[in-house]
């Protein structure tokens, strides 16, 4: 594949260049969490909406929540990872992953667990 800069430089339309970066590329998002119950179903709804065309995988991190955040990690990821084109949160706050997982722009998400606290950046160390 050419440089943008030379396909715009010659006139040429680069928006088949830019597809085809955008979705050969993975992101990696790392959550670390502590007692966010009442924050993580929407932000994990509204971090599958940035960057459509890139494909994601969500990684949160629960640093030994006491509020409710592990079990309901444990209620929406009941086989550890789970997969679609977007996250949508139905009428009881629960993820619900629509679309084709099989769809190149595709989110897939786990929880990883730490048993008890330890400490800022554990989540980004684990």
């Amino acid at each position: 594949m050419r440089p943008a800069r030379k396909i715009a430089a010659a006139g040429a339309d680069i928006s088949y260049e830019r597809r085809a970066w955008r979705t050969s590329m993975l992101l990696s998002i790392i959550i670390p969490t502590l007692n966010e119950r009442a924050t993580l179903p929407a932000m994990l709804s509204r971090v599958s909406c940035v960057l459509t065309g890139v494909a994601k995988e969500i990684v949160i991190v629960d640093d030994g929540s006491r509020d409710g955040t592990r079990e309901w990690l444990a209620r929406n990821f009941p086989h550890g990872r789970r997969s679609g084109t977007r996250i949508e949160l139905d009428g009881a706050g629960d993820l619900v992953f629509a679309g084709a997982p099989a769809d190149a722009a595709a989110i897939t998400a786990w929880p990883l667990y730490h048993e008890r606290t330890r400490g800022k950046g554990a989540g980004v160390r684990s």
